[in-house]
């Protein structure tokens, strides 16, 4: 019996290694002081593409492929100024930056269905899922972790998440 739990063992260890090494990991965060910290982290479990704006992710959302995994700021710009951006859509001109992270959380689940997130925000790790609560999305289809929790908190979220799916 000790050697048939051993091999399920290794298996599963030999699982999440392949998991971890092909992770396609999205990171929507616009402090780059923040993204110098977290990519290295993410980096552990795959191939981490960062986005500074909201407009660069939800851009990815329509042209890329699904992700295995996805870290979301709660507050991030539309986009960088400059003398030919992109206007904002109405829903982001009405509430602002401060849902950019709810939005492209919507915007992921339409066009991808469920991909496993982690909002990873300076927002009180309460007020996401009480906004996410308004708008029907299960507490059970993400995690919210406050940026001030450790950093092993989040590598440990998404070692969570990257075995589940």
């Amino acid at each position: 019996m000790v050697g048939n739990e051993l091999s399920v063992t290794i298996n599963l260890l030999i699982r999440v290694v392949k998991i971890a090494i092909m992770a396609n990991i999205w990171y929507l965060e616009d402090d780059h002081l923040d993204a110098e910290d977290v990519v290295p982290i993410l980096a552990k479990y795959g191939t981490v593409t960062h986005f500074s704006t909201e407009l660069e992710f939800r851009t990815a959302v329509q042209s890329l492929g699904k992700p295995d995994a996805v870290v979301l700021d709660q507050r991030v710009k539309w986009t960088d100024p400059s003398p030919h951006m992109h206007m904002p859509p109405e829903e982001v001109r009405e509430e602002g930056y401060v849902n950019a992270g709810v939005r492209c959380f919507e915007e992921l689940r339409r066009t991808f269905g469920d991909v496993p997130v982690i909002f990873y925000s300076a927002v009180d790790s309460v007020k996401i899922p009480d906004m996410l609560d308004a708008r029907g999305v299960p507490r059970e289809s993400y995690i919210s972790l406050q940026k001030k929790s450790e950093l092993m908190e989040l590598f440990n979220a998404l070692c969570a998440l990257l075995r589940l799916n």
